[in-house]
């Protein structure tokens, strides 16, 4: 019995994102490092909803649908311009959207239906000796069938 695609979607779309030539240099993590934070990093965040309903109702093993919400957390440090700061962020974010639009099963992930960008978010702010902080949030909305 599939109990969620969750763990399994996170760690195929870490191993993906490394693999992508465009994010060459830039720090891919499963989840967030604390202190060990580089210039350019993308880290695979909390999941949100988690729901599961049955697909349909009868006896016995039921299959289940899952749908829910995963956070991939794009930032960037200390560009000389918050401009130039978030042009590198939508960059890196675009790398994400290409993986996930090229490949919504992200590398046949088991039950996984699909999942697809359902929203981004941005905030720049000001670092105190570091220069502009750029976080972009990436909502992947993600649908799987579990038995």
């Amino acid at each position: 019995m599939t109990t969620s695609t969750m763990a399994a979607l996170k760690a195929n779309l870490k191993t993906e994102l490394i693999a992508r030539a465009g994010l060459s240099g830039v720090q891919v993590t499963y989840g967030d490092i604390g202190d060990g934070q580089r210039w350019e990093s993308i880290r695979l965040g909390e999941i949100e909803t988690g729901a599961q309903n049955p697909a349909s109702l009868r006896s016995g093993k039921q299959r289940r649908r899952e749908s829910y919400i995963l956070h991939v957390l794009v930032e960037v440090i200390g560009k000389p311009t918050p401009e130039a700061n978030e042009a590198r962020a939508i960059v890196l974010a675009g790398e994400v959207e290409d993986l996930v639009a090229s490949d919504p099963k992200v590398s046949s992930t088991p039950n996984l239906l699909f999942c697809y960008v359902e929203g981004m978010e941005m905030d720049t702010s000001e670092i105190a000796g570091e220069g502009p902080r750029t976080l972009v949030d990436i909502t992947l909305q993600c649908e799987g069938n579990l038995l």
